[in-house]
């Protein structure tokens, strides 16, 4: 007992110096901890991601861009015959004109004496038939008419305003003028009735 005493003082220094030794080690061989902030788990279903648009929306909410709507395609005039193939039926280019129709016309009040803002557009134009006597006999002209385009599109009102010559040829332009479908002429926002000019053109091939 009295030597445990007399070396409980070297334990002491022991222990010291022991412990010391170890934190020197631990300072030496333990890496160093980095406090970074704190971010939290990011759900991949509610990530932001950009669209082409340039609108900012989830993986939930991205969906498809809508299909642009096709626009109808210019009427394509074709020609048709009733027994013949060799002919060809041209509708010129339209000359859009500034006249409006006259009041009388749907009891609407009559437009401006200037061009509209936005002429009357084809949408539904068809070839009419060569007329079998005009085919047979070499015939070709020219019928320039007028109508008119109501507010709807449709043809209410027909004239000649330039023969081709030839009775037939007037007849069968001014009867597939009828059945033109047009969208409808716009002055202010508002629909107008309007006064269209166009000439269609009989022409054999060959």
């Amino acid at each position: 007992m009295k030597d445990h005493k007399l070396l409980y003082g070297v334990y002491i220094r022991s222990g010291l110096v022991a412990s010391l030794i170890i934190m020197i080690l631990a300072f030496c061989f333990v890496p160093e901890f980095e406090v970074s902030p704190f971010s939290p788990k990011v759900n991949s279903e509610d990530t932001i991601i950009v669209i082409d648009d340039g609108f900012l929306r989830t993986d939930k909410e991205k969906e498809k861009k809508p299909k642009e709507k096709d626009r109808m395609p210019p009427p394509v005039v074709e020609p048709a015959t009733e027994d013949s193939d060799d002919n060809v039926m041209t509708i010129g280019e339209t000359d859009y004109n500034d006249l409006v129709p006259e009041n009388r016309v749907h009891r609407l009040e009559p437009v401006p004496y200037f061009k509209v803002e936005r002429p009357p557009e084809p949408l539904h134009i068809t070839a009419p038939k060569y007329p079998r006597l005009a085919l047979k006999a070499g015939i070709e002209g020219v019928v320039l008419l007028k109508g008119v385009i109501d507010t709807t599109g449709r043809v209410i009102r027909v004239e000649v305003l330039r023969s081709s010559g030839n009775s037939l040829l007037d007849s069968a332009a001014v009867k597939t003028f009828w059945t033109y479908r047009f969208r409808p002429a716009m002055q202010r926002g508002r629909r107008v009735l309007v006064w269209i000019k166009m000439p269609i053109k009989f022409r054999i091939k060959g």
